[in-house]
C-alpha cells in the first residue's frame, strides 16, 4: 500500500468506527465517503477498504475472503481456535499500547 492510501486509511478508520454511519445526509458520511473512494482510487484492491465500503452499504461488491486451511494433522477447529486466539491477542496488545497508554505503561505478556 503507497503512503497516500495509508494516509487515508488512518483517517477512515476513526471517523467510520466511532459513528458507523450510512447516512449521506450527514458530513460524516460524506468524509468516509469521499476518504474510501480516494483509498480505492489509488489502490482498488485495498481488502480493508473494500470491507469498510461493503459494510456501509451492501450494494457495494463484497471483497474476496478465502478461509485459511488448516495444516496437515490439525483439526480444523482447534487451528480456527488458536488464530482466533492469536487475533484476540494482537487486538490486546494493540490497545494496551495506543489506547491505554495514557503516561504510565502497563505490562504485557506474548503468548
Amino acid at each position: 500500500m503507497n503512503s497516500i492510501a495509508s494516509r487515508r486509511h488512518v483517517t477512515v478508520t476513526p471517523c467510520w468506527i466511532e459513528e458507523h454511519t450510512n447516512n449521506p445526509k450527514l458530513n460524516l458520511y460524506n468524509r468516509f465517503a469521499a476518504d474510501i473512494t480516494d483509498v480505492l482510487r489509488v489502490n482498488p484492491n485495498n481488502w480493508v477498504a473494500q470491507t469498510y465500503w461493503y459494510d456501509s452499504n451492501r450494494s457495494h461488491p463484497r471483497p474476496a475472503f478465502t478461509q485459511p486451511a488448516a495444516p496437515a494433522g490439525v483439526p480444523l477447529w482447534a487451528f480456527r481456535q488458536i488464530t482466533q486466539l492469536r487475533n484476540l491477542n494482537r487486538f490486546v496488545s494493540w490497545y494496551i499500547d495506543k489506547k491505554a497508554d495514557r503516561g504510565r505503561r502497563i505490562r504485557r505478556r506474548s503468548f
